[in-house]
């Protein structure tokens, strides 16, 4: 028995054009996704996390602290 096809995957012969609810989604996930990239940009630019040692839950605060600073950095900028 074979597994239906995940989103990523086309089956032979399938549109290629996306519908208007496939659209919507992709806004939807893009306005979410955008956020958590830039995010992460920030994240790495920040040296005490490349040679991070340590618990993950300790990992997320200092992550959460770290996104602290910078957005409060970036307010005093602006």
């Amino acid at each position: 028995m074979t597994s239906p096809p995940s989103p990523r995957q086309r089956t032979k012969g399938a549109s290629t054009r996306t519908t208007p609810s496939q659209k919507q989604a992709n806004r939807s996930h893009a306005k979410f996704r955008g956020p958590g990239e830039r995010a992460n940009a920030q994240l790495k630019s920040w040296k005490i996390l490349r040679k991070l040692r340590c618990s993950p839950s300790k990992a997320g605060h200092l992550c959460k602290a770290i996104a602290v600073l910078q957005n409060h950095r970036v307010a005093q900028a602006a």
